[in-house]
This record gives structure tokens, sequence and C-alpha cells, in this order.
């Protein structure tokens, strides 16, 4: 296992000059490696940030000279999963509705066909859509968003992609827009205190520092979703569950704010070392009071009690084709085409889950 990890690592030939090498007389057998492995998160002042940095000081000076964990900011889940398809991250936070995406080979993954080798490690937090408005704006309902200036996040985040997503549910095609900015989010949130922008569409977790700056300090506003037009819209998209941004969010917010969100999930691929995985759970089980107190949307996540969504994505992602599916259609190059995939999902589904699996991932 030492050796595979290595190899992959870039060291082959410092490896093959210690095999080929004599070994001295006598010569005491070197430490082991640390294990070295990165979570890929988003904006370095955003949450998945944060997030990935406070489990990483955890599990670091948890395992001291055996393990480093490196934090790595990223523009967000969709560069988070293509990353970790070529195997230039080993971990990631990433939104539930692009976890499925990239399992499925859909949406933004279907150039790239399905990544059934997806595993979820843990359901982190909720992450709301949600609309800041700043004041005398005008905008009361997500339809008057037409002609309005507003930011729609950073191209390859997963924020970016499900505004996109929602925007084209919603029938709001960008040209409709007076300006549309494409900036990380507490850029974004200044322009809109600053005057420059009317609204900004957010994928984000709450309590959140960014919009309780913008509650509080230049009056912003949030639009709700639920029981709208549009919020017919975004349910009717399938992957995004009603959700409420309490009024004990923040102290400026007068009522509580309905709309509808996903599940922050930390995935690795089913190649990922057991220690690696173990260390991550343990981190978050073990250290949950702490993760809380660095990062407070950690504090409300309850290991015991998994959300649907989570429940759903757990089965999805411990299942496998069996060889007797496989031979159902079996590939007609030296790798399976994306139709190929699409007749094998049509006729086998997602294959066989496997229970042991599925609790491991969960627990």
């Amino acid at each position: 296992m030492a050796i595979t990890f290595c190899m992959w690592r870039g060291l082959a030939p410092l490896l093959l000059a210690a095999v080929v090498a004599p070994a001295p007389v006598a010569a005491q057998e070197a430490p082991a490696a640390p294990l070295f492995f990165t979570l890929g998160s988003g904006d370095i002042g955003g949450n998945y940030f944060a997030v990935a940095r406070a489990v990483c000081r955890e599990i670091n000076r948890a395992h001291p000279g055996e393990m480093r964990c490196s934090p790595e900011a990223t523009p967000g889940s969709v560069y988070n999963l293509a990353a970790l398809r070529a195997r230039e991250l080993d971990f990631a936070i990433v939104q539930s509705d692009w976890l499925q995406a990239a399992r499925e080979g859909s949406g933004a993954f279907s150039d790239l066909g399905p990544m059934s080798d997806l595993r979820g490690v843990a359901a982190l937090y909720r992450e709301a859509i949600t609309v800041l408005v700043a004041p005398g704006s005008g905008i009361t309902s997500a339809a008057s968003l037409d002609g309005a200036r507003v930011d729609i996040g950073v191209p390859g985040s997963g924020r970016r992609a499900t505004i996109d997503r929602v925007l084209g549910a919603m029938d709001l095609d960008l040209a409709r827009f007076a300006l549309v900015s494409e900036l990380p989010a507490s850029t974004a949130v200044a322009e809109l205190c600053a005057g420059r922008l009317d609204a900004v569409l957010l994928i984000v977790g709450h309590p959140d520092a960014v919009t309780g700056r913008a509650l509080s300090e230049c009056g912003a506003g949030l639009l709700p979703l639920a029981g709208t037009q549009a919020g017919e819209a975004i349910a009717a998209l399938g992957d995004y569950a009603p959700m409420t941004i309490g009024k004990d969010a923040y102290p400026a917010l007068q009522a509580p704010v309905e709309t509808y969100g996903v599940t922050a999930t930390l995935v690795t691929r089913g190649i990922a070392p057991a220690a690696e995985v173990e260390a991550l759970v343990a981190t978050l089980r073990d250290r949950h009071a702490a993760l809380g107190r660095i990062v407070p949307l950690l504090s409300g996540m309850d290991l015991g009690d998994l959300w649907p969504e989570t429940i759903r994505a757990l089965i999805v992602h411990s299942a496998e084709w069996t060889p007797a599916m496989l031979q159902m259609v079996p590939p007609q190059g030296a790798r399976r085409t994306k139709q190929e995939f699409a007749q094998l999902i049509r006729h086998c589904g997602w294959g066989v889950p496997d229970l042991d699996r599925a609790l491991w991932s969960a627990d």
C-alpha cells in the first residue's frame, strides 16, 4: 500500500533506487513516509475553505508525522469534481446537486460520462439558494430581477452552475439583466453595498458572515422563493429541497425566509485509502464541538441524523454494477462511450447497493 501511494505521488525514481541499491549491513528500517492528501474547497474567503482549513488543522494536530491534510482553495464544486476525476484532489467539499450530476454524467458533466466511483464521506450542512437584494432596488420578487444588475458567481463554482440552472428554470436569460458580474461572494456583496449591484445570488449555509454584513451594514434584504412561481420552477428541477433561513440566523432578519437548498457534502473516490477516510470521519465525529466553534456552520451537523437526500446519495454511491450487468452492455471499444453507459443505466440502474459500504460512508 505504501509503495503504491508513493509512486502515485511521483516518487517512483526514489523507490527504484531504494530497491536496486544494496542495503547497508544492519541498516535500520526507514520510518514510513507520512500520508499526504488534499481537501478541495472553494474561494479562500468562503465557507468551504473555512471548513477545509479547520478539518485539516484538526487532522494534522491529531496525527503529527503520520498524516498531512492540505486544504486547497479552488473555484468550487464543479472544479472540485473534475479535479477528483483527474486525481488532482483526494477529497473535496461539493454541493449535493453537482455530486449527483457527476455521478450520473449529466449537466455540467454530460461530456465526461458517469463517475461511478464517487463516495460520500459526510453530509456537512445545508446550503440555501439565497437572493440578496440591495435597499432601494425595487426587487420584491424573482420576477422583478428582470433588468437588474446581478452577480451570479465565479465560473467553475457550484454556486455559478446552480444559479445558471435556477435562472434557466425561472426563464431568466442572462441577456435580460442590465449587468451580469462573476465575482466571489464577498466581493459581490461589497459591490451590492456600494450601490453597484442590485442583487447577489448565492448558494450558502446560514448563518454566513458575508450575508450577515450585507443585512446589518447596508440594509440588504433576502428574497423568499418558496411559495412563488419561481419556487415552483426550482422545485420541479428535483434536486432542491425546501429550506428555511431562520429568523434567529441574523439579528437584522425580521422574519424567516423560505427557499430551497442543497447539502454541502464531503466526498472522495473509491480509491481513497481507508486510513485517510477514517481520519476525516473520526475528526468530524470526535472534534465536532471544536470544529463548530471555529466554523459555526458545523455546529449544527448531526452525525446521527441523515437528511433524506443524504440517504439517497449513500445508496446510489454505494451501488456498483455486477459483472453480469456489465456483460449486458459490453463496450465496443477500449472504453465505454457515454451512449453505452446510458444504455447500461436504462437496463440496470446504478447497480446493486452495498449496505456495508453505505454505512461506512454514513459513519
